[in-house]
């Protein structure tokens, strides 16, 4: 069986990584994999401002810290200020939020399955989160601890004024 989501063009994929993000029950991590593979990717300058994190939920990973995801509070998004200067975990509490001091990183180009990309490499963990297009707003992630899959996250892009209220867990 080749591969799913070949050739088709952006609004294709939208849709189907729409369906995946909204779906009830959880996802086979082969089903991402084939998805994330045909996605295109991102620069460092793309991914400049403030993101909004939802995770996809999977059958497979064995992840205990996608297991612990789901009982944590919400975490609200990601803020990348600069290549260098970046909040990987934003929290909002009564709607003050803040980047947790543990969880900051740098943004670097690598290449990762073959195609060359932006990852945010953790400065204090052992966590590198690999980033692809799904379209101009939406990028589908996969953070890897310690070079393994852990969990299939998406961010949405937060445009100033709204609020922030795009998508999310």
């Amino acid at each position: 069986m080749g591969n799913l989501y070949a050739n088709k063009d952006e609004e294709i994929v939208t849709d189907e990584f729409e369906k995946i993000v909204h779906r009830n029950n959880a996802v086979l991590c082969k089903e991402l994999d084939e998805l994330f593979e045909e996605l295109q990717p991102i620069t460092i300058d793309e991914m400049m401002g403030k993101w909004r994190v939802g995770y996809i939920f999977t059958e497979g990973t064995g992840s205990k810290f996608e297991k612990i995801l789901k009982y944590l509070p919400r975490l609200y998004g990601k803020s990348y200020m600069s290549k260098n200067k970046v909040n990987a975990w934003v929290f909002s509490f009564f709607g003050i939020k803040f980047g947790f001091p543990g969880a900051t990183a740098i943004l670097e180009t690598v290449v990762y399955r073959n195609k060359i990309s932006t990852a945010m490499i953790y400065n204090f963990l052992p966590i590198i989160d690999h980033f692809r297009k799904v379209n101009a707003r939406t990028l589908m992630g996969i953070m890897e601890i310690k070079g393994k899959v852990s969990v299939y996250f998406y961010i949405i892009r937060i445009h100033e004024g709204t609020g922030g209220n795009h998508g999310g867990n």
